[in-house]
This record gives C-alpha cells, sequence and structure tokens, in this order.
C-alpha cells in the first residue's frame, strides 16, 4: 500500500508530474547524478516528482535531493 514515486528530470515535454500527500506511503526513488533512474524502473513509478532548479542548474547531489523531498513530506 505504498505510493512509489520517483524523482526525475523535469522535461520539456508535457508529462504528468503529481504531488505526494500527507497521508500517503510513500516509497522514494533516487538515482545517481549521471544517469538518474533507469527508464525500467520509471515505468513502474506511481508518481513522478521533480525539484524546480533555477539558474540553469540541472541536477543535485542525490543526498541534497533526498534532504529535499523528504522535508517536503513532512511540511
Amino acid at each position: 500500500n505504498f505510493t512509489i514515486s520517483g524523482a526525475t528530470i523535469k522535461k520539456k515535454k508535457k508529462k504528468k508530474y503529481g504531488k505526494i500527500e500527507k497521508t500517503d506511503k510513500v516509497a522514494i526513488i533516487l538515482g545517481n547524478e549521471g544517469a538518474g533512474i533507469s527508464p525500467k524502473v520509471a515505468k513502474k513509478l506511481d508518481l513522478k516528482v521533480s525539484i524546480k532548479m533555477e539558474h540553469e542548474f540541472d541536477s543535485l547531489n542525490v543526498s541534497s535531493a533526498a534532504a529535499i523531498l523528504i522535508y517536503n513530506l513532512k511540511r
């Protein structure tokens, strides 16, 4: 009964990105900074999430991304 969510880079194409609700039981899948989550894993996600980036940055250290996502789950 978990929502399997994965942090992905938001591409220019309009894909559905969702929001995790406080009541959800969540498992967060994170990839490495270079390759990210594999396409095979990405297809199995219930929800894709993205961290809004500014100033033309396109990736974060995995531990930083995890901290931001977990913080937002707790808010």
